[in-house]
C-alpha cells in the first residue's frame, strides 16, 4: 500500500494527472491534509475532477498535520509515501515519511529559482529527504546533479501539462475577457504596499479583464470591480480553464498557472523576479518591482 498527500488546488490538478496516466499504485491512498478546505479552495476541484479522497486531516497548521498524518500512517503502515511540489503538505507528508522510515517520493522536484520564498526552502527540503526525485523537466534533473542529492533521479512526464491537455478536451474557451487575472503569494499579498501598487494597475485597466480573487487578499483589502474589471470570488477548475484558454494576456504570480498560460499559448506577466519554469520564458514577462510593465501590458 502507498500514500499520496495531497491539501492544494495545484496538487489536486497533478493528482488527476497522475491518476489518469496511471502513474500511481492501483492500492493508493489519498491523503488531503485540508491546507485548502472550503468548497471554492478544494471541495469544487475534488468533485469536479472526481479525485478519490480517502480521508480528510483538516490540519490547522504543519504541526497539527504532522500529528495526524503521522497517526494515519502508523495505522496503515504503507510502503511509499507520495508528496507534490512545494507546499506546507508536502513537508508534512516528507517529514512523517522520514519519521516512519517510509520511502519517500518527490514528484515535481528539482525545480529552483534564486528567491528563498517559503515554496522555494520546501521544495530543496523535500529533495534532500527524498528516496526518489521524479523531475518534470530536464533543467529539474541538472539542478539535482549540481547540488548531489543522495536520492534517485528520473526524468518524469509533467503531470500537470498532461491534466490540463486532458480536460481542454471537454473546454470551450470563453473569450469574454482580454486579460484574466490570479495571484496570491505573500510577497505580493501580505506586502500591503505592494497589494495595493498591483491593484491600482488593475484598476485602472484598459482591457476587459477578470481577477480571481485569493481569499488572503480579502483579509487586507476588499476589491471592486470597474467597467473594465470584473473581480470574483475563486472559481473551479472547469470554469477557470474556459477563461484562461480564451484570454489573450494572463496575469498571476502561481507558476502553475504560468505553466498552464504557457502550455495555451498566451502572454504572461509574471508578478515575480524569477520563475521555476524557465522554458515559460518566451512568453513570459517577469514584473518583479516594475509595475510599469504589467500597466503597458494592460493598456
Amino acid at each position: 500500500m502507498s500514500v499520496i498527500v495531497v491539501g492544494t488546488r495545484p496538487q489536486f490538478i497533478r493528482l488527476f494527472g497522475l491518476l489518469h496516466h496511471n502513474a500511481l499504485p492501483s492500492d493508493v491512498v489519498v491523503v488531503h491534509t485540508g491546507q485548502h478546505y472550503d468548497h471554492e479552495m478544494s471541495r469544487i476541484f475534488e468533485t469536479e475532477l472526481d479525485l478519490p479522497i480517502a480521508t480528510n486531516l483538516n490540519m490547522k497548521n504543519m504541526a497539527d498535520g504532522i500529528f495526524k498524518l503521522s497517526k494515519f500512517v502508523d495505522k496503515i503502515n504503507p510502503e511509499k509515501v507520495y508528496v507534490m511540489g512545494d507546499c506546507s503538505s508536502s513537508c508534512v507528508g516528507a517529514i512523517v515519511a522520514r519519521t516512519f522510515d517510509k520511502y519517500l517520493i518527490h514528484i515535481e522536484s528539482g525545480l529552483r529559482i534564486s528567491e528563498l520564498i517559503p515554496e522555494e526552502i520546501n521544495r530543496r527540503f523535500i529533495d534532500r529527504l527524498a528516496d526518489e526525485l521524479w523531475c518534470p523537466t530536464d533543467y529539474a534533473v541538472q539542478n539535482l546533479k549540481n547540488e548531489n542529492v543522495k536520492g534517485l533521479i528520473r526524468n518524469s512526464p509533467n503531470y500537470r501539462v498532461l491534466a490540463l491537455r486532458e480536460v481542454m478536451k471537454n473546454i470551450e474557451p470563453d473569450t469574454k475577457y482580454e486579460v484574466v487575472c490570479e495571484f496570491h503569494r505573500q510577497s505580493n499579498v501580505d506586502d500591503i504596499v505592494r497589494l495595493k501598487s498591483i491593484v491600482e494597475v488593475l484598476y485602472g485597466t484598459q482591457k476587459k479583464t477578470l481577477w480571481s480573487v485569493h481569499p488572503r487578499i480579502r483579509n487586507h483589502i476588499e476589491p471592486r470591480g470597474t467597467n473594465m474589471l470584473t473581480v470574483s470570488k475563486p472559481m473551479g477548475y472547469l470554469e477557470w480553464l474556459s477563461y484562461l484558454s480564451g484570454a489573450e494576456v494572463v496575469v498571476t504570480d502561481s507558476g502553475g498557472i504560468q505553466l498552464e498560460a504557457y502550455e495555451l499559448g498566451k502572454m504572461i506577466a509574471v508578478l515575480r523576479s524569477d520563475t521555476e519554469w524557465k522554458h515559460t520564458m518566451s512568453t513570459s514577462f517577469m514584473i518583479g518591482d516594475n509595475l510599469s510593465v504589467l500597466k503597458e501590458m494592460l493598456s
